[in-house]
């Protein structure tokens, strides 16, 4: 198996086998592995280590017999954080490869990595909902723990995807009207109040020029570092702001005037964080569940 090496700080990664037990791997799986050593090289934080695993989790799909795909993924999960996860791809990488000349050294790297989840703890949780067996990220932000990824649960034709494109609805999840975001999150879950999105901006801090400079939780066409995890993502990248439904509705105080509905609203430009309200809730926004 031909690897080819790559050193990027202190993680060693192995590029694409032209083969996978004889079978051609397509020039799609290539194309994917490529991007993501693209990104490792350019990674400077755990945010940038993810955008690899994403692009490798494609190549993946397409090349399931790969053993390239899983030894990279664990290798750069373990530096996103990701210890779980890049556990199971190691441990299908020997599987896939028992006669490896590395594969004492995964096992070392493997048992490492089971003291770091343990200690540590993973960066992100997962939740399935069970509605439609979608898995999201969650993420454990003060003592609150949010979807790290917006709701993309379409609850009888509710969901209104961003774009024309099925992969924007992945990225980017579903928009919805609000009355609809006021029952879509699964079980166990809800949709947050204004008090709770005050406790996740105090969390921050609500200084852009203090106390979000090394917290700002924007990625995918914002400059940030995501070191929250919350993984703010704009519809376009050509959007600054972004607002979340929040299940907060304020009465009108006369007939002269509508009520007025709450969100949580991210300048990506700025990087501020707080409410904001709209009096039509017919607005289309995306929705981000807290647990209960």
């Amino acid at each position: 198996m031909r690897k080819t090496i790559y050193a990027v700080v202190v993680l060693i990664l192995l590029c694409a086998a032209t083969a996978v037990f004889g079978q051609k791997v397509s020039d799609e799986a290539r194309r994917y592995f490529d991007r993501a050593m693209a990104a490792v090289e350019m990674a400077k934080t755990p945010a940038d280590y993810e955008k690899a695993v994403v692009e490798l989790e494609k190549a993946k799909s397409l090349a399931p017999d790969w053993p390239d795909v899983y030894y990279n993924l664990g290798l750069i999960q373990d530096k996103a954080g990701m210890y779980s996860e890049a556990m199971a791809n190691l441990r299908r990488y020997l599987l896939l490869a028992p006669d490896a000349k590395d594969a004492e050294a995964v096992r070392t790297l493997i048992n490492k990595l089971e003291y770091k989840q343990e200690q540590i703890g993973d960066r992100y949780g997962k939740f399935t909902d069970p509605r439609d067996g979608k898995t999201y990220k969650t993420v454990k932000i003060g003592n609150q723990v949010w979807l790290a990824e917006n709701l993309k649960y379409d609850a009888a034709g509710a969901c209104v995807p961003p774009g024309k494109d099925e992969g924007a609805q992945i990225l980017y999840g579903c928009r919805y009207v609000w009355l609809e975001a006021l029952t879509v999150c699964p079980t166990g879950w809800h949709l947050p109040t204004t008090k709770e999105c005050n406790k996740l901006i105090d969390t921050f801090g609500r200084d852009p020029e203090t106390s979000w400079k090394s917290k700002r939780i924007e990625e995918h066409g914002c400059p940030g570092t995501n070191q929250s995890g919350f993984n703010a993502v704009p519809l376009r990248k050509e959007d600054d702001f972004i607002t979340w439904w929040s299940i907060t509705k304020e009465s009108a105080k006369s007939i002269w005037e509508k009520d007025k509905y709450y969100g949580l609203l991210f300048s990506c430009k700025k990087g501020w964080l707080g409410m904001t309200a709209t009096r039509n809730k017919k607005d289309l926004f995306p929705v981000r569940c807290i647990k209960d």
